[in-house]
């Protein structure tokens, strides 16, 4: 670990100011001005016409750009300029001709994770009409006891597999980005020093694929899954990269309420099959759920779930999920050992992959790292996180319902519900959402007594630091330490991997963990 952290030490790769310094130092600035520049007006006087002769129309004159350009970006010439500049209009020149009417629309509301939710959890509960439980669903909890108490868990090479994915995400990408100010109410300065290294957001991209290849890997050895389809020879499980969602709701009843989704996911597990559902849907709410649900309107009180919405009016109407209905089916993967292995051989057909099974949600800001647009606000809580990744599963659902049952589909009862599961992180805490959409509509419970009809049902388990990540107190992010790594998070990812997937018939194992029940965590 010490030879590590001395090998890979981070060396500066913004050298274009140095270059520049050096550039000026050796040859000297060619930004002074060889003529006269003077208006046109005094060009166009006959007394001064011998000086204007040698005069440069500074209205026109485009010398002091190009020379600009040519001293700021080294090896760059005004043709190549004037080169690129081509090629960005001709790419852009498709959308230069549209003529259409930006259409008139109503004000709808949008959902963004940037802007936290007062109520967290007791708020999406009201907005989306779910009831949340704590802990895991027993499907999943079930595997999640047989695959940590397995033999196959306990291995050094699993172990140093998942130490090799966070130390990838954390220290050893390449990345040199400038990273946003850390968030330290104590450090009473106004000037910080600039830090550079692993943004972030792609810490937490970066550790969720590793972590999938290795859940990838170690389910194939364990033959807890097929390797492929005997039919097509595809994988059970297809890793789809920023899926872009847009979609959207009708909150309340008498004066409804539109509510917008646009968000991104980096990651999307997609299965061939639906997810299975977690629990059977009921007419009605038991006792306990109603005991949650009355408990979250007595938070909520008097605030209006739409409180911490905002208004917009530019959004698309139709509902996607970013998952086309025509994809291409690749003819050669019987060898593929990861989810991600491009082949240049492939043809359409319908999509293989039309259900999301497990969406993951980027939580990395505001919380260790602030982007200081608002200094004052404290920090991300764990129930917020959580709200974040209630409100993505709900979109995930909807959209997914919408491109299955029509567009029409909220007026009418669900034909089948829809299940998918989350994990929210931020490179080391981690929750796991378990969601399962029984119907869309959405009433406000504010002005009813009592919950009536099917609610939709999550389960959510979080707050499970996989990496105790040490930060020195300035600058010196070399010196960032990394201890006490927990296993069981990964056998929990590792458990939603493996929610609904199916080996062989001669399989026993796999059989015997889908069998298996257990209580909430």
């Amino acid at each position: 670990m010490r030879l590590s952290l001395a090998l890979c030490r981070r060396i500066r790769h913004d050298f274009l100011p140095v270059y520049i310094k050096k550039q000026w130092r050796e040859q000297g600035s060619i930004m002074a001005a060889q003529r006269l520049r003077v208006p046109q007006q005094a060009l166009a006087d006959p007394r001064i016409a011998e000086v204007a002769a040698r005069a440069e129309d500074t209205f026109v004159s485009t010398r002091y750009r190009d020379t600009l350009a040519r001293e700021i970006e080294i090896g760059a010439t005004p043709e190549e300029r004037a080169a690129w500049e081509h090629q960005l209009a001709h790419r852009l020149a498709q959308f230069s001709g549209r003529t259409e009417p930006v259409p008139n629309l109503p004000p709808s509301l949008i959902f963004e994770p940037s802007r936290l939710f007062c109520r967290d959890i007791a708020q999406v509960a009201m907005l989306t009409n779910t009831v949340v439980h704590e802990g895991a669903p027993s499907a999943v909890r079930s595997i999640y006891e047989e695959v940590a108490s397995s033999a196959a868990a306990n291995t050094q090479s699993l172990l140093s597999a998942v130490e090799r994915s966070v130390l990838h995400a954390h220290v050893w990408q390449t990345d040199e980005d400038k990273l946003p100010k850390r968030y330290n109410p104590e450090l009473l300065i106004w000037k910080f020093k600039a830090e550079f290294g692993i943004h972030p957001t792609n810490v937490a991209r970066y550790l969720l694929c590793n972590l999938f290849r290795v859940c990838q890997s170690q389910s194939l050895e364990t033959h807890l899954t097929p390797s492929s389809d005997p039919q097509t020879g595809l994988p059970p499980r297809w890793l789809l990269r920023d899926r872009l969602l847009e979609t959207s709701f009708l909150w309340g009843e008498e004066q409804q309420r539109r509510v917008q989704f646009s968000q991104r996911n980096d990651l999307v597990l997609l299965s061939p099959t639906p997810t299975p559902l977690f629990e059977q849907p009921a007419a009605s709410l038991s006792a306990t759920e109603a005991q949650i649900f009355e408990a979250f309107k007595a938070r909520m009180h008097l605030i209006s779930p739409l409180i911490d919405l905002t208004s917009t009016t530019q959004y698309r109407q139709d509902s996607s999920d970013g998952i086309r209905v025509r994809l291409p089916t690749f003819t050669s993967l019987h060898n593929a050992r990861y989810l991600c292995v491009p082949t240049l051989n492939f043809y359409f057909k319908s999509t293989k992959y039309p259900y999301p099974h497990l969406i993951t949600v980027n939580i990395a800001l505001p919380n260790t790292w602030s982007d200081f647009t608002a200094p004052e606000k404290d920090r991300i809580t764990v129930a917020q996180r959580q709200a974040i990744g209630l409100m993505h599963c709900y979109a995930s659902c909807i959209a997914t319902a919408k491109r299955l049952y029509g567009g029409d589909c909220a007026q009418a009862p669900l034909p089948e519900p829809i299940a998918v599961q989350a994990v929210c992180t931020d490179g080391v805490f981690f929750d796991f959402i378990a969601f399962q959409l029984n119907t869309l509509a959405t009433p406000d419970w504010s002005k009813d007594p009592a919950p009536q009809g099917p609610m939709n049902v999550a389960w959510v388990d979080g707050d499970h630091e996989m990496v105790r990540k040490r930060y020195p107190k300035r600058s010196m992010l070399r010196n960032t330490k990394y201890t006490d790594l927990d296993m069981g998070v990964f056998h929990r990812l590792f458990a939603c991997y493996l929610y609904g997937t199916h080996a062989s018939e001669g399989e026993e194992k796999t059989e015997a963990i889908g069998a298996n029940s257990g209580d909430a965590l």
